[in-house]
C-alpha cells in the first residue's frame, strides 16, 4: 500500500476526494516537513494491492506547515487536471437556430456533437457516447466561459462527467444512471429511499408566436388640429368633392390650412397608409384560429420576415414587401419607357419608391405620394403590406405564445412547468389576389420537443435510492458515475497514529460536506471570473488593445 508525489518524501497520508463534475477534485497530502524542493504540477499514483489509480498532471495549491500530538508535518493540497480547463480560451458559436420552422442546415449540431466541441476546447478527447444524436439543443455562445458552458449544456439534457485516471478519457455520464455500491469489505453502512410525488402534466410555453401575413393598408391622413390619424376622406380639410380631381403632389385647393398645415398635409396624403385588417380587410386570423378588435393588439408590427434564411450579422432578416396596384410613372416602367404610365396590377411588388414602415403605429410611409388613376380621377393606391407580426391575448393582453401539455404520470398531482426559447411561427402564402392559399407551422417541431421532456421531467421524480458505505480497505477501482456521486480513498502508509485505510462511498448524494457542493464549486468559479481585480485586468488589457487598434 503506497501513495506518491514527486518529490515528497516521509509520507503520512493522502486523502483523495472523487466527485462529478467540470470542476476540479482535491487531493489532501500529509507528511514530513522536508526542504527538498517539490513540482507545481506531477501524477498522484495510489496502490493497493493489486490495485493502482493515477491522477495525471495535477496542481499543487496550497502548502502549510503544522504541529500535531507526536511530530511536526507539512500538508499539501493538489487539484486534479480539471484545474486546467478553466484556462480554457473562450467559446463562441451558435448552432441549432431556427428559421421558417426549420433548423438553418449549416448551423445543425447534435448533443453530443456539441459535447465533442466543447471538450476539444477543453484540450480533451472525452468519451461522449451515452449522449444522443438526434437531440438539437439551440445554443448561442459569445465568447463564453468553456467550462461553465459545457456544464449547463450537459446538465441542462440529464449529464455531467466523470474524469478518468491515468490516460483514460474522461467519460459523460447520464445523471441517476449508474452502478450500485457493492457490500464486499463493509464495514458500515446506510441506506434511504426519497419518495417522490410526480406531476401529473408537463406544461411546455415557448417563446412569443410569430407569424408572416398580409395585411391591408388605407390611405390615411393626420388631423392637423389634433394629430389624429384617419382615413383621408375623413379628414376635417378633405375637399368637398373627394380628392379625385386634386394634384396629387401639391394638394391645391385646401381651405381653412396656414402654409405650415398645408405642408404637413402635403407629406401625409397620397404618402401614407395604414393597416386596416389583414388582407380579406378583416381582423380574423388567416388560419382561422380566432380574431382581434383592433391593430392596437398586433403592435408594433416587425420590419422583417421569417421565410428566409438570409441572416445578417445584425441578427436581423429581409425587410417587408409591398404590393399592389399603384400608378407606375414613366422612369419606373424601364426601357423604354411607356408613355404616360399605367396602373400595375394588385399582385406586383412596389419597387423603385423609397418607403418607411413606423411599426409603432401600423403606418407605412413613402417620400413620394403612391395612387391609382381611374377614369381620370386619382385615388389611393390599392396596397397590401407583407411582414410579421406577434399578437396580444385579447383577455390578459400578453403576447400569444404556444403551449404543449403533456401526461407524465396518471397518479401524479398538478403542473411541472418548462418554458422554451423556441417559438412558434406561421407563415401564410396567398395567391394574386392576395386570398389564403396555405400557411406552414412548426408545430410538429414545438411538440416533439415538448414530447421529449416529458423522459426527463418523469426522471425528476423517480423515487431516488441512495446509499452510503464505508468499507475496511481502500477500493481503488470503485469511481464516480451517474448515480455513485462521490468516493473518497484514505492512505495512511501505516501511520501508528492513524492507521486506518478505507475507502468511503456514496450514491446519490454527496457525504462529504467539507468538500464544496458542485453548486458551491460553480459558483466560486464564477465569483473568480467577476472579481474586481479580475474585472480590472479586462479593462486594462481592452484598453491597451483600442490604443494598439
Amino acid at each position: 500500500m503506497a501513495w506518491s508525489y514527486p518529490g515528497v518524501i516521509g509520507r503520512k497520508e493522502l486523502v483523495y476526494t472523487q466527485t462529478l463534475g467540470f470542476q476540479p477534485d482535491v487531493v489532501l497530502l500529509t507528511f514530513n516537513i522536508q526542504t527538498d524542493p517539490i513540482p507545481n504540477v506531477g501524477n498522484v499514483t495510489m496502490n493497493w494491492g493489486a490495485e493502482t489509480i493515477v491522477l495525471p498532471n495535477c496542481l499543487a495549491d496550497f502548502g502549510s506547515a503544522g504541529l500535531t500530538s507526536d511530530r511536526r508535518h507539512m500538508m499539501l493540497r493538489l487539484f486534479d487536471r480539471r484545474i486546467f480547463w478553466q484556462r480554457a480560451p473562450s467559446i463562441s458559436g451558435e448552432y441549432n437556430s431556427q428559421r421558417a420552422g426549420s433548423l438553418v442546415a449549416s448551423r445543425v449540431m447534435s448533443l453530443r456533437g456539441l459535447a465533442t466541441i466543447l471538450f476539444t476546447y477543453l484540450g480533451e478527447t472525452a468519451d461522449v457516447s451515452v449522449l444522443p444524436t438526434d437531440v438539437y439543443p439551440p445554443v448561442s455562445w459569445q465568447c463564453e466561459d468553456v467550462v461553465e458552458a459545457a456544464q449547463n449544456l450537459l446538465e441542462e439534457n440529464g449529464f455531467t462527467v466523470s474524469l478518468g485516471y491515468g490516460s483514460e478519457a474522461p467519460k459523460v455520464v447520464q445523471l441517476g444512471t449508474g452502478l450500485d455500491l457493492p457490500d464486499t469489505n463493509k464495514f458500515i453502512g446506510s441506506v434511504s429511499v426519497n419518495d417522490k410525488i410526480p406531476p401529473r402534466y408537463l406544461k411546455n410555453c415557448f417563446a412569443e408566436s410569430i407569424a408572416q401575413v398580409r395585411l391591408k393598408l388605407e390611405a390615411v391622413g393626420r388631423d392637423t388640429d389634433t394629430g389624429e390619424w384617419m382615413p383621408i376622406d375623413d379628414l376635417p380639410y378633405a375637399p368637398g368633392a373627394g380628392w379625385g380631381a386634386t394634384q396629387p403632389y401639391s394638394l391645391p385647393g385646401l381651405s381653412g390650412l396656414t402654409d405650415e398645415q398645408q405642408q404637413e398635409a402635403n407629406g401625409y396624403v397620397r404618402r401614407a397608409y395604414r393597416v386596416m385588417g389583414f388582407a380579406d380587410e378583416t381582423w380574423n386570423f388567416p388560419d382561422g384560429s380566432g380574431s382581434i378588435p383592433d391593430l392596437s393588439y398586433m403592435l408594433p408590427l416587425q420590419n422583417r420576415l421569417i421565410d428566409t434564411e438570409d441572416i445578417r450579422p445584425d441578427t436581423s432578416r429581409r425587410p417587408f414587401r409591398v404590393y399592389g396596384s399603384y400608378y407606375k410613372t414613366e422612369k419606373e416602367t424601364g426601357q423604354p419607357p411607356i408613355p404616360g404610365g399605367a396602373n400595375t396590377d394588385i399582385f406586383e411588388p412596389v419597387v423603385s419608391r423609397e418607403m418607411y414602415l413606423d411599426g409603432e403605429n401600423g403606418i407605412l410611409f413613402f417620400d413620394e405620394p403612391i395612387f391609382r388613376v381611374s377614369g381620370g380621377a386619382i385615388e389611393p393606391a390599392d396596397l397590401w403590406l407583407e411582414c410579421s407580426v406577434q399578437v396580444r391575448s385579447t383577455s390578459d393582453g400578453s403576447w400569444a405564445h404556444y403551449e404543449k401539455i403533456n401526461d407524465v404520470n396518471t397518479a401524479g398531482i398538478g403542473y411541472f412547468n418548462v418554458t422554451h426559447q423556441q417559438r412558434a411561427e406561421t407563415i401564410v402564402e396567398y395567391d394574386a389576389d392576395h386570398a389564403v392559399v396555405t400557411y406552414t407551422t412548426n408545430q410538429a417541431a414545438l411538440d416533439a420537443i415538448a414530447a421529449s421532456w416529458v423522459s426527463t421531467v418523469a426522471g425528476l421524480f423517480v423515487d431516488v435510492y441512495g446509499k452510503h458505505v464505508v468499507y475496511s480497505i481502500p477500493k481503488l477501482s470503485l469511481r464516480c458515475d451517474g448515480a455513485i456521486k462521490q468516493v473518497q480513498h484514505i492512505l495512511t502508509c501505516g501511520d501508528n497514529a492513524n492507521p486506518v485505510n478505507r475507502t468511503i462511498a456514496s450514491r446519490n448524494f454527496e457525504f462529504d460536506r467539507r468538500i464544496p457542493s458542485k453548486s458551491q464549486r460553480l459558483a466560486h468559479l464564477r465569483g473568480l471570473l467577476s472579481s474586481p481585480a479580475l474585472q480590472t485586468v479586462k479593462s486594462v488589457t481592452r484598453q491597451q488593445k483600442d490604443n494598439n487598434d
